[in-house]
């Protein structure tokens, strides 16, 4: 759980993070609707395209990302790991601000974290702003909101990979 008190540890940056993929993973489309049962042209795609996705001779992917039993790809881990130990810690010259943003973050696990700043930086409806938190929650919402949107897909490699 996020101490205001104590600087998260490696091992609960590593817990956010995993948190972070797995909702990220859960939380994102394969890329074709077609392929993933769905009786539509791929979104992403030409009918005719033969990527990864819409390869009509591969098997049916899942609808999301999750389901595919991908593996992360280490770069993708290592970028992850730095946006959510920036977001546990930033590092801004007003020791108010920095107070502010672990007061905000205080009693929130780090799984809820992860998983929050996902839903929120990529407006899912849902996150920091619904965990009846008030203000804390609004701030947090901004905050997750400066991050922008992160985005993930399914390689030719059959790994996953972060998008911005």
């Amino acid at each position: 759980m996020f101490d205001r008190n104590y600087a998260p540890s490696s091992a609960d940056i590593d817990a956010c993070t995993e948190s972070a993929l797995t909702t990220l993973a859960w939380s994102t489309p394969t890329g074709c609707l077609h392929r993933s049962g769905v009786n539509a042209v791929c979104y992403a795609c030409a009918p005719d395209c033969e990527c990864i996705v819409c390869d009509r001779d591969a098997e049916q992917l899942p609808e999301f990302l999750d389901g595919t039993g991908a593996d992360w790809e280490d770069d993708a881990r290592a970028t992850m790991r730095g946006i959510v130990a920036d977001f546990l810690t930033p590092d801004r010259d007003d020791d108010a601000d920095n107070e502010r943003h672990a007061d905000a973050l205080h009693g929130l696990t780090y799984e809820q974290i992860g998983h929050d700043l996902i839903l929120t930086a990529n407006r899912h409806g849902a996150g920091f702003w619904d965990r009846g938190r008030g203000e804390r929650g609004a701030y947090l919402t901004e905050q997750a909101h400066a991050v922008g949107s992160i985005g993930a897909y399914l390689t030719d490699a059959r790994t996953l990979a972060l998008d911005f």
